[in-house]
Order: C-alpha cells, then structure tokens, then sequence
C-alpha cells in the first residue's frame, strides 16, 4: 500500500506494510509505486504485512478487546465521573 503522510497511514504502514510518502511529491509518489511494481520482495513484503494488518482490525477481534477493556473496568469497579 502507497500513502500519503498522515498520522494513520504512518502508523499503519509502518515497517513492511507500505510506503508514506509526503502530500504533494509526485516524484516521491512515482519511486514508490515503480519500487513495488519492479521489486517483487517488497510486494510480497508488503503483502504478507497488510494481511497481518487486515486480521488485526477485523470487527470480531476489535470487538473482542473492548468487551475485554469494558470487563476489566466493570471487575475493577471503576467508575464514570460525573
């Protein structure tokens, strides 16, 4: 994956994932997307890293820590502030 820089791409796309580069730079654009297409390491790289990526956000697994984070609180005995 090619992204412009902004926070989330940057942290996503860290590592192997993909490739920031600045808003507005078409040459640096254009050396990304040349360095996928003729390095076929990379786009494997790249590949197997956004995959880990992918099965890290999917709903179930997302959902699953904030009934975690949501049972921590609750057996803490936290409370909201009001």
């Amino acid at each position: 994956m090619i992204a412009t820089a902004f926070p989330h791409a940057e942290e996503l796309l860290a590592g192997e994932a993909g490739i920031v580069v600045p808003h507005r730079d078409p040459v640096s654009l254009a050396s990304a997307i040349r360095s996928v297409v003729t390095e076929e390491s990379r786009l494997d790289s790249m590949f197997d890293a956004t995959a880990d990526i992918a099965r890290q956000h999917r709903w179930t697994v997302v959902a699953s820590k904030y009934l975690e984070y949501g049972s921590q609180l609750v057996r803490s005995g936290s409370t909201v502030a009001s």
